[in-house]
């Protein structure tokens, strides 16, 4: 999922409940917590694709970002 000016979300949440039900939550901003976490550059190549607004960018994601540009 993606939102214009937000980017995509970069982290899911699924919990099931009980059976045939689950509750699903995106999380926007905050850092994953990747097992074996992709290259500075992946992340650089997130925000061509899925482009955020200036204020929707958050500081690691900034960091990562400018850090594969170098």
């Amino acid at each position: 999922m993606c939102q214009e000016g937000k980017g995509a979300w970069r982290t899911l949440a699924c919990t099931i409940v009980r059976p045939g039900r689950a509750k699903a939550g995106c999380d926007y901003d905050g850092q994953p917590d990747f097992a074996f976490a992709p290259g500075r550059a992946t992340f650089a190549h997130g925000l061509r694709m899925f482009p955020r607004d200036d204020e929707h960018i958050p500081d690691w994601l900034r960091q990562h970002s400018e850090e594969a540009a170098e």
